[in-house]
């Protein structure tokens, strides 16, 4: 490691435990007649979502959606993600159904707030960050949350980074966990489907108490579920398409590599099997992607917490978190493919021993020399792959109270990802080599015709019966990819909820100072990085970032009990952030709250929020793809005084000023930029893009809270939103760059290389730039009332109501914004409505999870392009045995009237064609399950 990294890590750790010691020492000397006085303020002490003051008083500028524990519960979901789900402003993320087809993710949970995209959305534990679960990007995964720990979710929208850094553009998802266990809670509860299918168990044990004369607190939990997950062939109707030509559906979209292979000579196509020519169809042979693809990804986990906290004096606390989270998924997903028009294999020479007669004879009759083949190495079985990620994090700190008022913390958190994946895929330098073949001239006997390879075993390989388990061994590659994660947060901060009074009341204030550490690495296997697996090149990821910050918060009382302000308020926070790969950046945010009396309170924030670019967008390694010309280049077909469609007069002028493209045209008067069969090989490069800026957004709230006093319990709450980004890091299409390049913007050019004789582009790099945009907003609703029943119990309801005004997107800074709204998943209405009864030791929940009704425009006035709207219904019934609820049982059902999700036969205008139905709607159907829980 370079020694400079190593003395500034040294240095920085210095200073931490120089101001650690000091902070930790200054109060060992105060009088010990403060001790019940600060042990009394320490108990007022709460987090507040949205605001670095910790103050029961203290209210957060933003709004704040909350979901306790017990709300938790009664939704009966294993994973916390699908409990999450189901709220309104929740408009998408990974999940189990929607990550099975994304091999860097596969398997993972993520939160993405008012469809903004994850990587703009925070969590948070405790009101600290979560280090992501995916190498080198923004991803945190909801599986290693331990859902019997959470005291409560808050979810705040937009304008979080002045108060916790870069990610917050969309809003913060914070999990408050349980602190302050004693006892013993244990649970076992399995799920499955109305269908006896998509199984899943789990167990889980909470062990806590308290010690050493009741100033420590320490508690574990241990959560392990397994979901056994659910194949597409299992559920309805998949991939089914509609032909816009005949105007109607056709039958499940089928490829023509299929596990019957199919062989084309000339213009003949034929199968063979068992020795003998058979016809081939698409319609009778074709492949069918669901018949191995799954909807809900098989998920296995384990977590482990363990917290504790411990008073060294009455004013000081140290305390520890630990967390450990291993979840291993499959990816079962398509049989491996090849054939001779593709680089994964090669055209059989009919010279070829293992040609059957049959087959060569139709060659010779058609005068060609080579066979093509196409189909599935059935042999694999499906390919897709496993994944195991393990995520660790570690929180460890001090905090405090000085001279009554001041509160102080200074904390530690570090966390690392490991995620490994393994595969098979297939070498295809070796399967060429393997499946050209000749006679040996001594032996008489089948062998590869590269000597080379046959000084290194290579295994003659038939493609004309099924392979034998020794030619596999030969051309099989186990993929790998591995990648680690390291986070490292610093924080020293202080509060004071009484810096000085003001005639309306008490000035409060919260500030400090953070240093945070990212690093990621990723490697694949040898074969990727060579470019030999399926002619795909991978190289390793490396990168790593620091940042420092300094963060401020003031809360100033305005007025106080006069008419018309029972309380009126300002709040200012502020962030100046220094990254050392793209320099610094401020955030900041104003809010007022004006209570006007018991029953009304208005509130509204502003804030300038912002995302940093990943160590992935930055330092990527290269990614080689083939690269094909088509509609690339604007300067194709080019003449001395003409130019294609859509070109410019300064792009065409441009392009005669290139050498070689005027060369072309001196000489034959047009250039050509998509030449055919001049056996020149061309690619395509993802690789860093380290000009980046960090994305902007202004984000805007305002709102009210009424409480009527003549409503016993009832309160109503509703804000408007408005969120608008700027510099949104995207990648862009091949023949955008090159127009731009011709326009004379060199941070394009060097994404395009030219032949410097030819002119004709040899490799395009796929950087990525700061370039679309994305505006959102709407009005969100929550109502909340409970009816006391006297002797028969007690009635809450719950309302959560969200409502998309606008939702749009423009790819480029001079591109017209397109309207989103209303096309999956971009719904303009959701809701959630939950009702609980309770009567002593049972309680009955109702909810109803409602999504709007949407237009797919994907194709056009096609018969159902108006998707209906969708409420499903989900119940469960608890009930306690025993004194001080010691057991307890539940039944639940999820989608009780097992609502079949909507028929969308070319999936969806965001969506992958061979989906019937979209990732917003469960394919799953009715949900049972059933769990015990045993406390003492």
């Amino acid at each position: 490691m370079d020694q400079n990294i190593v003395d500034s890590r040294v240095f920085r750790l210095s200073k931490l435990s120089i101001l650690l010691s000091a902070l930790i020492c200054s109060p060992l000397y105060a009088a010990d007649e403060n001790s019940a006085k600060n042990k009394e303020i320490k108990s007022t002490k709460v987090v507040v979502t949205g605001s670095r003051i910790q103050s029961v008083n203290s209210l957060a500028p933003s709004p704040v959606t909350s979901i306790s524990g017990e709300e938790l519960e009664l939704t009966g979901h294993v994973n916390v993600m699908d409990a999450l789900m189901d709220l309104p402003s929740i408009a998408g993320g990974l999940t189990n159904e929607t990550g099975h087809f994304n091999y860097a993710n596969t398997g993972m949970n993520t939160v993405n707030l008012r469809n903004l995209g994850h990587e703009r959305t925070l969590i948070l534990i405790n009101g600290r960050r979560v280090v992501s679960s995916d190498v080198g990007e923004l991803l945190s995964d909801m599986n290693a949350i331990p859902t019997s720990l959470i005291h409560r979710i808050d979810i705040t929208t937009g304008g979080g980074s002045a108060t916790y850094g870069s990610g917050a553009i969309a809003g913060v998802v914070n999990f408050i966990l349980k602190d302050d266990f004693e006892g013993f809670e244990s649970e076992i509860r399995r799920n499955q489907s109305g269908k006896s299918d998509n199984q899943s168990d789990l167990l889980r044990f909470t062990l806590g108490g308290n010690f050493s004369e009741n100033k420590g607190n320490a508690v574990l939990n241990i959560e392990k579920s397994d979901s056994e997950g659910l194949a597409s062939r299992d559920r309805g109707v998949t991939g089914v398409r509609f032909d816009t030509d005949k105007n109607v559906l056709n039958p499940p979209q089928l490829s023509s590599y299929a596990p019957h292979w199919r062989y084309d000579i000339g213009n003949f196509q034929t199968g063979w099997r068992d020795g003998q020519l058979v016809d081939w169809s698409l319609e009778n042979d074709g492949y069918r992607h669901a018949d191995t693809r799954t909807i809900s990804t098989p998920i296995k986990r384990l977590i482990i917490n363990a917290t504790s906290h411990y008073y060294l004096q009455d004013n000081i606390r140290a305390f520890a978190e630990f967390s450990y989270a291993k979840t291993n998924t499959e990816n079962p997903s398509d049989l491996y493919w090849t054939g001779s028009l593709t680089s994964r294999g090669a055209p059989i020479s009919i010279d070829n021993p293992f040609v059957p007669q049959a087959l060569r004879n139709i060659a010779l009759a058609n005068n060609v020399t080579e066979i093509h083949y196409r189909g599935r190495i059935n042999e694999y079985g499906p390919t897709g792959f496993e994944a195991e990620r393990i995520v660790t994090r570690f929180v460890a700190g001090v905090d405090g109270t000085i001279a009554d008022d001041w509160d102080w913390e200074i904390s530690y958190n570090y966390g690392e990802v490991s995620n490994d994946q393994e595969g098979k895929d297939v070498h295809s330098l070796a399967f060429k080599k393997a499946t050209d073949v000749i006679l040996d001239p001594v032996t008489n006997e089948p062998r590869c015709r590269d000597q080379a390879f046959v000084d290194i075993g290579c295994v003659p390989t038939n493609v004309f019966a099924p392979f034998t388990d020794e030619a596999t061994r030969f051309w099989s590659n186990k993929t790998t990819l591995d990648g680690k994660l390291e986070q490292e947060v610093m924080t020293a901060s202080f509060s004071n909820n009484n810096l000085f009074d003001l005639p309306a009341g008490s000035v409060a204030i919260a500030a400090g100072i953070e240093h945070r550490r990212e690093y990621s690495e990723e490697h694949p296997d040898s074969t990727t990085l060579s470019g030999m697996s399926g002619g795909i090149q991978i190289d390793g990821l490396k990168g790593e970032y620091e940042v420092d910050e300094y963060f401020v918060e003031v809360d100033i009382p305005i007025l106080s009990d006069v008419y018309l302000a029972k309380s009126l308020g300002l709040n200012f926070s502020g962030r100046g952030s220094d990254y050392s790969h793209t320099g610094r950046n401020d955030s900041w945010q104003v809010g007022t709250r004006w209570q006007i009396n018991d029953e009304i309170l208005f509130r509204a924030q502003y804030s300038e929020a912002f995302r940093a670019p990943t160590i992935a967008d930055m330092f990527n390694g290269s990614t080689r793809q083939v690269l094909s010309l088509a509609n690339i280049d604007p300067c194709h077909n080019i003449t001395e005084t003409t130019a294609g469609a859509g070109v410019t007069p300064q792009q065409a002028e441009a392009c005669r000023l290139i050498p070689g493209v005027a060369a072309a045209i001196a000489n034959g008067g047009t250039f050509n930029g998509e030449p055919e069969n001049d056996d020149v090989e061309r690619y395509s490069y993802f690789g860093p893009s380290p000009d980046l800026k960090v994305e902007n957004a202004q984000t805007q709230t305002i709102g009210f809270i009424y409480s009527p006093n003549y409503i016993e319990n009832f309160s109503v709450a509703m804000d408007y939103y408005s969120i608008s980004i700027d510099n949104i890091i995207t990648g862009v299409g091949q023949r955008y760059k090159n127009e731009r390049c011709l326009e004379g913007l060199n941070e394009f050019c060097r994404a395009v290389e030219r032949d410097s004789e030819t002119g004709v582009i040899h490799t395009m790099y796929n950087y990525v730039f700061n370039l679309s945009g994305r505006e959102v907003q709407g009005i969100d609703l929550e109502l909340n009332y409970k009816y006391d029943l006297i002797d028969y119990g007690s009635l809450g309801f719950k309302l959560l109501y969200s409502r998309v005004d606008q939702h749009k997107t423009k790819a480029q800074p001079e591109a017209e914004w397109i309207n989103e709204l209303d096309q999956l998943p971009y719904f303009k209405q959701r809701a959630n409505f939950s009702t609980t009864y309770k009567y002593q030791d049972l309680t009955l929940n109702w909810s109803m999870v409602y999504q709007g009704s949407i237009f797919d425009n994907k194709i056009a006035n096609y018969y159902n392009n108006h998707v209906d709207a969708q409420l499903l219904h989900n119940v469960q019934a608890r009930y306690n045995f025993g004194e001080d609820s010691r057991h307890q049982v539940y039944l639940g059902v999820d989608n009780l009237f097992d609502q079949d999700p909507p028929f969308l036969p070319e999936g969806y205008a965001n969506g992958i064609p061979q989906s019937a139905t979209a990732a917003p709607y469960s394919r799953i159907g009715r949900m049972w399950y059933l769990g015990s829980k045993f406390s003492f």
